[in-house]
């Protein structure tokens, strides 16, 4: 999960400052699997602490993180969107499609 952000986060920098949407969609892809392995993990700690309970605690901490993580990727998404918004006067929000 980690090095997929962090790719996003390169990717919307170089889109950024190169102001192009050639790898927009490629990073929005990435939102979708970052997603994918946020509700994965929630649903394994959430398994682990039904036989664990002893480790509610660290789970708990656990899912604090994962849950920023899925949010860096909602913000590299919205950066996107936006990006696309400048450069091509195309609204993505709300269910747009880049294509």
């Amino acid at each position: 999960m980690f090095d997929i952000l962090i790719g996003m986060m390169t990717d919307s920098f170089v889109a950024i400052n190169a102001e192009s949407t050639q790898s927009c969609g490629k990073i929005l892809l990435k939102d979708d699997e970052v997603d994918a392995i946020y509700h994965s993990c929630f649903s394994k700690l959430e398994n682990h602490v039904a036989t664990n309970p002893q480790d509610t605690h660290c789970a708990f901490k656990l899912i604090l993180v994962i849950r920023k993580m899925e949010r860096i990727g909602d913000h590299c998404s919205n950066i996107i969107e936006e990006i696309v918004f400048y450069v091509e006067a195309k609204v993505l929000k709300h269910g747009g499609s880049l294509a």
